[in-house]
Formats: C-alpha cells, structure tokens, sequence
C-alpha cells in the first residue's frame, strides 16, 4: 500500500465522481474492475473513506480543483475533516460563495505565492547526495 503524499489530477467533468477513483489509484487500489458510471457515487466515497480510516496520515493534493462541483467540495471536506487525511487543493481563481462558505467550516489556509508552496512542497535533495554534501 502506497504511503506519503499523493497527487491527483481530474480531467473530468466538474461533477463527475471519477475523482473517488483516481485518489483510490493513488492509495494503491485498483479500480480497473468498475467504470464511474456503474459505481453509484455513494458507494465510491464510502471506499474512499474507509481506504483512508485505514491508514496512517497523509497528504493528498488535488490539481484544478476548481472545475469541481460544490457537492464535490463537501465530499472532501467531509472526508478531511473525517479521516487522517491533509487535503491541499490547488484552485486557480477565487473561490465562489458556496466554497467560501464550506471553507469557514474547518481549518485552512490559502497559499498565494510561491514561496507558501515550497513550505508546504519543499524539493527534495539529488540522489545520492549526504546531509555533509549539501
């Protein structure tokens, strides 16, 4: 099973589920055997959660995240504020009412520079190189 921090990036409709599938992928699991059009939603985000209950802290950015549906939103909010799990979203633009309005319901922060995501994305060091290389 995967650990650490993952990255997924939808490129599906803005209220398209397929989103459940791509972090199930990310935590390792395969989800080759149903399509997002006979898994009802539901049943996908109950998977997620669980697959993320089960595991050990991590980290979990979304890229453009703001082609995703409020309901969406509340999904993973819902599964942030539910599981171990950090949510980091990148959303170009400001967010909408709806978003700002689930936004003061849990802890966040924006990040506007690009210093912000170095802090929270710091580079990691060439191979082979020792802490006295550096």
């Amino acid at each position: 099973m995967a650990v650490g921090r993952f990255v997924v990036h939808p490129t599906v409709a803005p209220r398209s589920r397929f989103l459940w599938q791509g972090i199930l992928h990310t935590l390792g699991q395969d989800t080759r055997a149903r399509s997002g059009g006979s898994w009802p939603m539901d049943e996908q985000h109950r998977t997620v959660h669980t697959a993320l209950s089960r595991r050990p802290r991590c980290r979990i950015t979304v890229l453009r995240a703001h082609r995703l549906g409020e309901g969406m939103w509340a999904d993973l909010i819902h599964l942030h504020l539910t599981t171990s799990a950090e949510m980091i979203f990148v959303y170009h633009g400001e967010p909408g009412d709806g978003l700002a309005h689930l936004l003061r319901h849990c802890d966040h922060r924006t990040i506007t520079r690009y210093i912000g995501t170095l802090r929270l994305h710091p580079p990691r060091p060439a191979p082979g190189l020792s802490d006295t290389d550096r």
